[in-house]
């Protein structure tokens, strides 16, 4: 088994990151966060990639079946040091049922 240097692949991460979006012209970000492993560790490296100031989320709940998703993803992002103005919610619902002609 091949040993992997974690804190190294993190500051490979956060370099290629802060590189990637100078280059694409940003200087700040959003990251959809579901509340799961993957938008977390995703949004934690933007923060330390950019700054919690340079980094917003939005969270998009389906309805009212995302509770607990919804719950989870406020709770990340604010751990993660964003302020409540970088935190927005969208409930896709009707425009999910929409793309899926659900009525």
């Amino acid at each position: 088994m091949k040993n992997i240097n974690y804190q190294q692949k993190e500051r490979e991460i956060i370099s290629w990151l802060k590189s990637t979006v100078s280059e694409a012209g940003f200087g700040r970000v959003i990251v959809a966060v579901s509340g799961g492993v993957d938008s977390a560790v995703s949004l934690n490296l933007a923060v330390r990639a950019l700054g919690a100031s340079n980094v917003y989320t939005i969270l998009m709940p389906y309805g009212k079946l995302s509770t607990k998703a919804l719950s989870d993803g406020k709770i990340v992002a604010r751990s993660s040091g964003l302020e409540k103005d970088h935190i927005f919610v969208k409930d896709i619902k009707k425009a999910a049922d929409k793309i899926l002609k659900i009525t």
